[in-house]
Formats: structure tokens, sequence, C-alpha cells
């Protein structure tokens, strides 16, 4: 393992290379592997400069949406801070490693040593520094968080109150009507669109289940904002006047509420 290490923080052009070409999407081909045994909890703790350590927990869930948690322990072993997140995760090409997020410059890598053992691999260190390496470890069973955490989803209201398919992953979550549900829902129902389509929301929330079976739901902790004509991608869809739904609000000087 630490041959194989070695050889990909290299910093010549031909590990760069070698190290980009890790970051590829998987083809049809990469089944010359084991897959992880999923969902799975993995745990570790690594140095920091201001504090005592950082405690870190890596839920890896089948639908190939993971939540990361560091937790930062000052002196006394008090809690200085918690930051939290959930994105999308998966197996480079040859089925090696771990590829936590999509975007360049922001993705942390883990090396599958084996079934119960991941190691961080910093592919994307800066020229002259050391790369930073840590050991997570398998808990014994899966335990997922009820972190709030930054989403972005195509929402669409429902009698039984709504669905989101979460940007990062493609999945479809049943929304719960507790939360923050009712302010976004009144905004929903404000903006002109058509209510057979889905509208862009971003938002704080929690996700429930472990992405093993239908039946997972997020709960609104706060409502930020919806967007007319977008998607997942940040394009704008344009639209015509004839397929939209209008709602009237004015006449002269005489408002008009929502019939």
């Amino acid at each position: 393992m630490s041959i194989f290490l070695m050889m990909l923080w290299g910093c010549s052009p031909v590990a760069e290379e070698a190290a980009e070409e890790q970051l590829q999407e998987p083809s049809s081909q990469d089944v010359q592997y084991t897959r992880l045994s999923l969902p799975a909890t993995f745990v570790g703790s690594i140095p920091c400069e201001d504090c005592v350590r950082v405690d870190i927990v890596l839920n890896l869930r089948p639908d190939q949406l993971y939540q990361l948690r560091k937790t930062y322990i000052s002196s006394g072993q008090r809690v200085k801070k918690v930051e939290s997140q959930m994105r999308n995760w998966r197996y480079s090409s040859d089925g090696r490693m771990i590829i936590l997020g999509k975007q360049k410059g922001m993705l942390k890598t883990y090396v599958v040593a084996d079934d119960n053992t991941l190691v961080f691999l910093e592919l994307e260190s800066e020229r002259g520094k050391d790369p930073i390496t840590y050991t997570l470890t398998r808990s014994p069973g899966y335990d997922p968080f009820g972190d709030s955490v930054k989403m972005l989803g195509m929402f669409s209201l429902s009698e039984s109150g709504g669905t989101i398919i979460e940007c990062s992953s493609g999945e479809v979550f049943s929304v719960s009507r507790s939360g923050d549900f009712e302010r976004m829902a009144k905004e929903y129902l404000r903006m002109p669109h058509n209510q057979s389509e889905p509208l862009l929301l971003s938002f704080t929330g929690t996700i429930h289940g472990t992405g093993e079976s239908f039946g997972d739901s997020i709960t609104i902790n706060d409502f930020n904002r919806l967007y007319l004509n977008g998607n997942c991608l940040g394009e704008q869809q344009s639209k015509s006047l004839t397929d939209s739904v209008w709602t009237l609000e004015t006449i002269g000087n005489r408002g008009y509420g929502r019939l």
C-alpha cells in the first residue's frame, strides 16, 4: 500500500496525469474488484493546528450519497466547532479509490485498503507541501447522523407534501411537512409557474434513511430560495409566455390576492 501511495504522490507530470485519470467516471468494465459492503460508517481522527484533534465520521450510502462530519476538539475535550456536508461519491475507474464530490479542487479521495479500511489520499495538494494522510476504519454498525447540511434539489409539491430530486445524486426523496416546509410551500405556490413542473430549491436540511431502498425522506430545516426555470446544473431554461401559470396581482391601483 505504501508503495502505491508514494507513486500517486509523486510530483512528476506523469504522476499528475495518472492522478487525473483516477478521477474519471467509472467505466462499464470496472468489475474486477470487490465493492465495499454498504451502507457503512468509517471513523478516525487527525491532528489540527489550533485544536487538539479533529474527529471524522464518514457515512457511505449505497445510493452514492455520503455524509461527512468533522468535529474539532479543543483542550478539555470541549467541542470547538462541527462541520457537516452531504454530497455524491463514486469509485475511481479502477475501483481502488472512493472519490467524494465532483468539483475539481474540492475532491476528497480515499484508497480502499480493504472492506474495513480507507486511507485518505490528497491528490490535489499544493506543490511543495507534504500530502496529508490518515486512516478511517469501519464502525461495527452503520450510524447515520441527523446534521443539517446544504442541499439543492428539484422540488414538486403534492397533497402528501412533495418530493425532491436531490441534485448531486439524482435520487428521489419524499419531503416531510415539518421544519420550514410551510414557508417554502407558500413561496412555491406564489411563484408563477406550471404547478406540474418542479422548481430548483436551495435549503439546509436533514436526510432520513440508509439509502438501501425507497422510502428515505428529507426535512427542510431552513428554506433558502426557489429558482424559476432553473435546473441542477445552474442552467436557465427559457419558457414561453403561454407555457406559464400567471397570477393576477394588480389592476391599476387595486390589488388582488391568490384565488
